[in-house]
């Protein structure tokens, strides 16, 4: 089944979020990293922008609108799988800054039976101006139910006349 491809463009509600140095200390603890940096300095590793996109790349892909019906949300979110991802960087982020985060839908395709869902988060300081973006190329696969219907559905369509090549002509 596609998406619902009028939702291109769609932009989510603002997600507004204070950087504190207990929340940065305990996600580089969670990756593993000891390195002093960013505590001695007072700002998050780049990565952390991460943290504040899941829950606004997750409402999208559990829009029921998206899709025909929340049985079909359910089964496609079982079903999605994180394709690639690009992130940008301008730059650190302050202990005690806010950021404003936001995702908007760049395209929906579909490509066979499968669909593909490309989204772009932005991340902004309490000037407007950017210090990261990361886009996200989400793969929804279809279900061996469709792949089975549509096989199904082939099955009563006439035989495609097979060409062959024509003969190459004597100049």
């Amino acid at each position: 089944m596609g998406l619902n491809t009028d939702y291109i463009g769609y932009k989510t509600d603002v997600f507004s979020e204070e950087i504190n140095k207990d929340s940065v200390l305990s996600y580089l603890s969670s990756i593993g990293s000891s390195n002093p940096y960013y505590e001695n300095n007072n700002v998050a590793p780049h990565i952390f922008n991460v943290v504040q996109e899941i829950e606004l790349v997750e409402s999208i892909w559990k829009m029921e609108d998206l899709y025909e019906s929340s049985d079909e949300m359910m089964r496609s979110v079982l079903m999605l799988v994180h394709g690639e991802q690009t992130m940008n960087f301008s730059r650190l982020i302050k202990f005690g800054e806010t950021i404003d985060s936001y995702a908007v839908i760049e395209n929906i395709q579909q490509k066979g039976l499968n669909n593909i869902l490309r989204l772009k988060v932005f991340h902004l300081d309490s000037d407007k101006k950017e210090v990261g973006d990361s886009s996200w190329t989400l793969f929804i696969r279809a279900s061996d139910s469709e792949i089975a219907k549509a096989k199904e559905l082939r099955k009563n369509e006439p035989p495609k006349q097979k060409t062959t090549p024509r003969e190459p002509q004597e100049e």
